[in-house]
């Protein structure tokens, strides 16, 4: 439980609350800082329409190699950069039906590179095409062309505005009521004329520019202010070089034309409407309901009818197809189904769809007989303590969801003590695509309660205690006084937790707890003075009790030691890349034991079929293709076969000179040995846990006396081992 009430106390911290609010109507100049903000109530509506949705193949992937932040829609064609290489670029149009393979424009790009582009389109019919990036010499230019490859003008800018424009590489173009043009970095926006003379720049106000988009006769940005915890958005004064009219807005920023005076925007989970005009925004319509994975959506525009249009592709894989995605209004009566069964996945996270968005879409696209859709639980305003039973009280409604996804394996015990879920042996038995050898031994053997299995895991997750080299030695392993000794000798060493004494016992009960719990008795004994000696010797450290997550540079100073967590999941965790943000070798020495063998702990996802789904064999189809997906993400799979392809593609590629491939195989079998002996972390042990770090807690602040301490544990855990003695 205190596992996961730490992921929800995380996720909490993303979840944030919008204001969307009319800007200036552009008569008076207007030059007040931003700070000075007035927010307005929003009214949030969601529009009343069904939506037919039919995919289109543009025609561009495999003969086209497009830039992935160039796609734009102007008049009734797509645009994109062919990306074929430095010298070898072009500027390409795409009919919107996807009848027909796209044309490359006579525009000469023989000695540039473009890295933004966009295109206008008068009520004629007739294009404009800007660019900018950088030329063969390395100079920055900005240039405009007309759809039939005459150049307009072209800019080739000096030393200084071409060395900071390499240094904030612009990806977003945009021109207002006036032909005026903006070009968008993360750090900076600049400013130019309408005949492309520099005119000034605008700095970030907060951490990241994320989008540009003109409305109307205005130009407006999005960033995400100072803290990341939310997105701002506001006009661009271009004759005052500044910004005004701040508000916040949903999502991360992305922003597209919409009709008339509108904006439109995505989160997550369905795209918008933001009415400058009428001070509003509006659903168009979810994700989740037609298929769409909101982070591979390239552009998007609207049709006069207000029906969306989306140009969808997965981010550079130049094997999938850049699709069209284009939507009309269902006709009264038409049937807008497609006659799926609906599986749907109950979870209290509100970034499953996030997580698992692009893997339901493909399941869905292939699977002739099923469509899965999320459910989320809602947990804006209860207490974290009431978590489980939120879920309980849904999982007894009459009308069952079909699949249950818990952050932590270990929850599922909760859940089939219950009789909630669905044993799954069954279901693999009569599979002709996958039997029990297909799979790792280590996740089935977590996953199993009483010999049944009730849940399975995409792959797994190694968790182990770290730190450099040239403070702990190579050693793996160590034992409890030896950790204690070690923390001695470094009272100033960090962690990215935070090294407070409650969290320096629960990395020791990590690895050490069953040396206080005899396994065949379910004796406790913390009322000795093996236990009392530990407290104690805990209680006498100083060390740095400050989290380091908002801080990780801080954590990487060399000038103090560090004692952190390491999760490891991936094959590129060998690599180096953790050692260079540390400025050493790092050595993972596993959570300590009493006689020293280090200790690995094992962590996954997990996902049940529950015993009341009215359609289990949906249930099932959708885990088995989670499982044999292979995500090509270099992950611990369970399934075997994508396993060892990850293996072997990661040996392909990531042989260099340096790190050749005798290298990698060492690097890679060493954490692989440390998988092998890695252990489950039960539920009972993070129960016993919790309780003892509750109890200690009181000791720590000098409101409890040891031996009370002690005494109340061992009665607390006794009482616990007792009243949930194993069969």
């Amino acid at each position: 439980m205190k596992r996961l009430l730490g992921e929800f106390i995380g996720i909490l911290c993303f979840i944030t609350t919008f204001l969307f609010t009319a800007c200036g109507n552009g008569k008076q100049p207007v030059t007040q800082d931003i700070s000075q903000e007035t927010s307005l109530s929003v009214c949030t509506e969601s529009v009343d329409k069904s939506y037919v949705m039919d995919y289109k193949d543009a025609q561009i992937t495999p003969d086209f190699k497009p830039l992935s932040n160039s796609f734009c829609v102007s008049g009734e064609k797509l645009y994109f950069v062919d990306n074929q290489g430095m010298t070898m670029q072009s500027i390409c149009e795409a009919d919107l039906s996807g009848t027909e393979k796209p044309t490359k424009l006579p525009i000469d790009l023989s000695d540039v590179f473009v890295e933004a582009l966009t295109v206008e389109t008068d009520n004629s019919g007739v294009s404009t095409i800007y660019c900018m990036g950088r030329t063969v010499a390395e100079n920055s230019f900005l240039a405009a062309y007309s759809g039939e490859g005459e150049l307009l003008f072209r800019k080739d800018f000096d030393e200084n505005l071409s060395n900071t424009l390499q240094n904030n590489v612009v990806y977003k173009l945009a021109l207002d009521g006036e032909g005026n043009i903006y070009a968008l970095s993360s750090a900076c926006l600049y400013l130019f004329d309408k005949d492309g003379e520099y005119q000034g720049e605008v700095e970030c106000p907060g951490k990241k520019y994320y989008g540009m988009e003109n409305c109307g006769d205005e130009v407006y940005v999005t960033y995400r202010n100072a803290e990341e915890n939310e997105t701002e958005i506001a006009k661009v004064q271009f004759a005052y070089k500044n910004l005004t009219d701040e508000r916040e807005l949903l999502g991360e920023g992305m922003l597209w034309k919409g009709q008339g005076n509108t904006l439109l925007t995505r989160d997550g989970g369905a795209l918008y409407s933001c009415d400058l005009a009428q001070e509003k925004v509006v659903k168009l319509f979810d994700f989740a309901a037609h298929d769409v994975v909101g982070s591979e959506m390239q552009t998007v525009a609207q049709k006069e009818s207000g029906e969306p249009l989306l140009v969808s592709w997965k981010l550079l894989d130049q094997s999938s197809p850049v699709e069209l995605l284009s939507f009309r209004e269902a006709k009264e009566g038409e049937e807008i189904g497609d006659g799926k069964q609906v599986v749907t996945v109950l979870s209290v996270s509100p970034f499953l769809e996030e997580m698992l968005g692009d893997i339901v879409v493909d399941f869905n696209k292939q699977s002739k007989d099923y469509k899965v859709v999320f459910e989320t639980i809602e947990i804006t305003g209860i207490k974290m303590a009431d978590l489980y039973a939120c879920t309980n009280t849904r999982l007894m409604a009459k009308e069952s969801a079909d699949l249950l996804y818990m952050f932590d394996y270990e929850e599922m015990e909760i859940y089939q003590s219950q009789g909630f879920l669905e044993e799954l042996t069954p279901y693999i038995e009569k599979s002709d695509k996958l039997d029990m050898e297909d799979l790792d031994e280590r996740v089935l053997q977590c996953l199993r309660i009483d010999g049944g299995l009730y849940g399975m895991s995409k792959g797994l997750q190694i968790s182990t205690l770290f730190g450099r080299c040239s403070e702990m030695g190579e050693l793996t392993r160590w034992t409890v006084e030896e950790m204690l000794a070690w923390l001695k000798e470094h009272p100033n060493a960090k962690a990215q937790e935070g090294l407070s004494k409650e969290y320096i016992l629960e990395m020791i009960l990590k690895g050490d707890l069953s040396n206080y719990i005899e396994e065949e008795s379910r004796k406790a004994d913390f009322a000795g003075d093996k236990f009392s000696i530990l407290l104690t010797e805990i209680n006498e450290l100083h060390t740095d009790e400050a989290p380091y997550y908002d801080n990780m540079e801080g954590l990487y100073d060399t000038d103090n030691a560090v004692l952190s967590v390491a999760y490891m999941s991936d094959f590129n965790d060998v690599r180096g890349w953790r050692d260079e943000q540390y400025g050493d070798k790092l050595v993972y020495r596993g959570y300590p034991t009493a006689t020293g063998e280090p200790k690995y702990l094992i962590r996954m996802n997990c996902i049940s079929i529950l015993s009341k789904s009215k359609c289990k064999e949906g249930a099932y189809a959708f885990i088995e293709y989670l499982l044999t997906r292979n995500s090509g993400s270099g992950g611990f799979t369970t399934y075997k076969v994508g396993y060892e392809e990850s293996r072997e593609d990661f040996l392909e590629m990531y042989v260099t000179d340096e790190l050749d491939k005798e290298e990698l195989e060492k690097r890679v079998s060493a954490l692989e040995e440390m998988m092998d002996s890695a252990v489950a972390d039960t539920m009972e042990n993070q129960t016993i846990r919790t309780m003892i770090i509750e109890e200690a807690k009181a000791y720590f602040a000098g409101d409890r006396t040891l031996e009370d301490t002690c005494r109340i544990i061992q009665n607390r855990v006794q009482l616990y081992l007792d009243e949930n003695e194993k069969q």
